[in-house]
């Protein structure tokens, strides 16, 4: 027998430690996480993904009472990017994907300062393994996925470290 290790990174960061972009990036996510439709598990969901020509895509989940036709954000996300790959016939990789992602009743608002959160919640929420395997898909190891939390915090790391043994063609 073998035993393989792995160790995974994720770094927590305070809302103003991250640059402009990743702000930006943030508050976008914050903004489509308000459009999510969540009547099912009342868990919302905004994405913002930076495609490797630049162009931003945005998504957010929208369930349905079966379940099974329910859009993830980042699919959303992804499949926009994926669209606008066959209209200019360019690939294209997902090089920085923002989520915020919280149960309906957290209060996600900003100001200078940064997040303002009505939850102290400790909880490090993350995109699903559906998700992750989709990023890791159109995406590269070293896509660098930014989650804020409901404790205000930054999570950064990469889908990488994010889904160390993915799956891929």
């Amino acid at each position: 027998m073998k035993i393989i290790k792995h160790e995974s990174q994720f770094e927590l960061y305070d809302f103003n430690e991250l640059n402009n972009f990743q702000q930006s990036l943030l508050t976008r996510a914050k903004d489509m996480r308000e459009r999510a439709r969540a009547s099912v598990s009342n868990f919302m969901v905004g994405v913002v993904i930076e495609g490797s020509s630049g162009k931003i895509y945005e998504g957010c989940n929208c369930e349905d009472s079966a379940h099974t036709m329910t859009i993830h954000g980042e699919m959303g996300a992804l499949g926009a990017m994926i669209a606008d790959i066959n209209i200019h016939n360019q690939p294209q990789l997902a090089v920085r994907v923002a989520v915020v992602l919280a149960p309906a009743k957290t209060a996600i608002s900003f100001d200078r300062s940064g997040p303002n959160i009505s939850s102290a919640d400790e909880i490090i929420y993350t995109p699903c393994g559906h998700c992750r395997t989709m990023l890791a898909q159109y995406g590269k190891k070293t896509t660098e996925i930014l989650c804020l939390q409901p404790n205000g915090q930054v999570l950064v790391t990469t889908i990488g470290d994010l889904y160390p043994a993915g799956f891929s063609f």
